[in-house]
């Protein structure tokens, strides 16, 4: 199927970049959504990575405050449509409190959730 639209960026928060869907309704007979909002974290592929080490270190140390704080992450994650096997599944969309569109941010989420300087980079829940 022929995608009908293009992206505009509209608005660039650095970490988070807002785009705004523009269909092609001329040539589609469709009129355009109102939700046309397309909300894309942005990856630091070195900060990602330093998360992911620190993530997995706290894994294997197993320290009870951060267990803690793990298990209280992961119950707000597994109510989550992007949640997906531990991960934040791009492949995933839901709405924000905004009502833009916004895709999961491909993290693996056992790692993720167990840095305490880690954010939910695509909703903001913790």
């Amino acid at each position: 199927m022929k995608k009908n639209y293009s992206l505009q960026l509209i608005e660039d928060r650095g970490s988070v970049k807002v785009y705004k869907k523009i269909y092609d309704t001329e040539n589609n007979n469709l009129e355009q959504p109102e939700n046309t909002e397309v909300v894309v974290p942005q990856v630091n592929y070195l900060k990602a990575a330093k998360g992911y080490v620190v993530g997995t270190l706290n894994q294997i140390i197993q320290d009870p405050e951060i267990e803690a704080l793990a298990e209280a992450r992961l119950t707000i994650c597994r109510e989550c449509p992007l949640f997906n096997a531990y991960k934040c599944d791009a492949s995933r969309t839901t709405l924000n409190d905004k009502g833009q569109t916004v895709h999961g941010c491909t993290c693996n989420l056992k790692k993720k959730v167990r840095n305490k300087d880690e954010k939910c980079t695509p909703l903001g829940k913790w």
